[in-house]
């Protein structure tokens, strides 16, 4: 009995040490609250828009939804360097075991107007950036997405490792400022 008590003692043990944490994204299909303008450098149901070319006021609109009742949606008239528009989460802070490097992967659903998406970076005009403010130093890891136009599309992002930290603080960014005309994007996760 002592035995088995001890295996499983370690089974738990091992299974809380590779446990997945999901949801750093506080509101990721836009549905807590209503629809409603986030103008720059305004913060709006956990997501702050800004940057100098963030001229026309961000959404989260019913119009043109994936996934629930409403979606983001960001139009981008100066295609004029990717933080000059950009909206991104409120952080999420975690306690990591000092050991262990994490991964992280983002999956969300966007479709733009642009109908060369990849005109301006060949891997993609939107950039999207997981930043870790809570390991001591702003760490950024950034991929690229090149959107379909005027379809839904799903994109699946992993971000290789986040060194071992004792404590991370995660938030999601999502640079448009390469992308030319209006976005949507929904259903983050």
């Amino acid at each position: 009995m002592k035995k088995n008590y001890l295996l499983s003692a370690l089974l738990i043990s091992v299974l809380s040490y590779g446990q997945t944490i999901s949801g750093f994204v506080n509101n990721p299909s836009f549905d807590d609250g209503s629809p409603v303008s986030i103008p720059r450098n305004n913060t709006v149901d956990y997501w702050r828009y800004e940057g100098n070319n963030a001229t026309t006021p961000a959404t989260i609109q019913t119009t043109d939804v994936y996934d629930g009742t409403n979606a983001l949606e960001i139009t981008n008239s100066v295609v004029d360097g990717e933080w000059k528009n950009q909206i991104y989460s409120t952080t999420y802070p975690f306690t990591g075991d000092n050991t262990t490097a994490i991964e992280v992967t983002v999956s969300f659903w966007a479709k733009t107007t642009d109908t060369d998406p990849d005109s301006e970076n060949a891997s993609g005009d939107l950039k999207i950036v997981v930043r870790d403010t809570g390991s001591g130093s702003n760490v950024d890891r950034t991929e690229r997405a090149i959107l379909t136009t005027n379809t839904w599309t799903n994109y699946t992002i992993t971000f290789n490792t986040f060194d071992a930290a004792a404590n991370y603080s995660l938030q999601l960014r999502i640079q448009l400022g390469k992308l030319d005309g209006t976005t949507q994007i929904d259903g983050i996760t």
